[in-house]
Order: C-alpha cells, then structure tokens, then sequence
C-alpha cells in the first residue's frame, strides 16, 4: 500500500509511531500543518532523499493535495525499497476538511 487515507492516518497515529515529512515550501507549512511533521520542501528532499531521519518508522508524506508527496514518496521508496512510505491522500487539505487537528499560523502567534 503506497496511499493512506487522512482518518486512517489520525486513527493509526494512536497505537503507531510515524514520521510525517511534509513536502511543501517553508510559508505553506507555517500557515498549517499536522503537529510534530518535519518540513522538507520537496527541493530539498529530492537533492538528498537520505536526511529523513526515520529512526525505522514508516514515513507519510504530506504535501498540500497529495502531488507533490507522491512525487517524494516514489523517489523514497526507488531509494529505500526496504522501508514503508505512504503518501497522504489529498494532502492537508483533505486532512483538515476530514476536521482533523492542525496547528494554524495564528495560534503560534
């Protein structure tokens, strides 16, 4: 399975420990994100797919729609064919109409 749902991933993250990589650029991130995901904008991330620092957990990648996540989740998975990498259906915008927690630029102010 490369894919996992917004509400599969919230129900998982409670008996599971992922690492969520989001893929977007520094200003999309601090307007919203999920709690405790690491930014790598996807540049960066396909100039050095190794600086994921998984600590042997599966990763899901998230992005704003779920196209530029796909894009480093195949480039992952090309590189550690050994290791679980998801891409995160419709991104953050379905996690959040989905009503899921995010944490917002305004409640970090």
């Amino acid at each position: 399975m490369t894919a996992i749902s917004p509400t599969d991933l919230f129900n998982r993250m409670k008996t599971e420990n992922f690492c969520l990589i989001d893929v977007r650029e520094p200003s999309e991130h601090q307007e919203v994100h999920i709690a405790n995901c690491v930014l790598i904008p996807l540049a960066s991330f396909k100039e050095n797919p190794g600086q994921v620092q998984h600590e042997g957990r599966a990763i899901v990648f998230i992005c704003r729609s779920g196209r530029r996540s796909e894009d480093a989740r195949k480039i992952f998975a090309s590189v550690f064919s050994d290791l679980t990498a998801y891409n995160l259906t419709g991104g953050i915008l379905a996690w959040e109409a989905a009503g899921l927690p995010v944490v917002k630029k305004n409640e970090l102010d």
